[in-house]
């Protein structure tokens, strides 16, 4: 809350300069005086952060989102009594970090490295041989008896 964003508009060779504070919520409405946008657009704005909150720790600005350089206005909404464009949010930052950041850290113990046991060897299955196999020959034919009429006697 409090910080300052400075709106550049650029119409021809000319710049529209607006200056607004942030709410609470980190977001801001500033006005633009002079500026057309229907003839020049919303990529014709760009909106960067100017000053910092009031007294507040964070006042170095970086640029995320390019809050330090100028992030190009994309259009949220419009209507036929308004139009809003929208800058991605900017930050601040302290110029050095916070005590909180400072304390000794501690040197941890490597983490445990778990070897996983080698993969169970395959069950093995043990395949019995065939039985042997024993040649069973044939049956003998059966005796043909062959009906001869005994020899005549002489």
């Amino acid at each position: 809350q409090g910080a300052v964003v400075k709106v550049t508009c650029k119409v021809g060779e000319k710049k529209i300069v607006a200056y607004g504070t942030t709410k609470i919520n980190g977001k801001f409405s500033i006005e633009v005086e002079g500026f057309e946008y229907g003839k020049d657009g919303a990529e014709a704005c760009k909106a960067k952060l100017h000053n910092a909150p009031k007294d507040s720790p964070c006042n170095i600005p970086i640029d995320y989102h390019e809050g330090k350089t100028g992030d190009v206005l994309e259009l949220r909404s419009e209507d036929d009594h308004e139009v809003v464009l929208y800058a991605k949010p900017f930050a601040f930052a302290p110029e050095s970090p916070y005590e909180e950041c400072h304390h000794k850290h501690e040197a941890k113990s490597p983490l445990y490295h778990y070897n996983s046991p080698p993969p169970p060897a395959p069950t093995y299955y043990y395949k019995s041989p065939p039985p042997t196999y024993y040649y069973k020959s044939p049956p003998p034919p059966k005796p043909v008896s062959y009906f001869n009429p005994p020899p005549p006697h002489a």
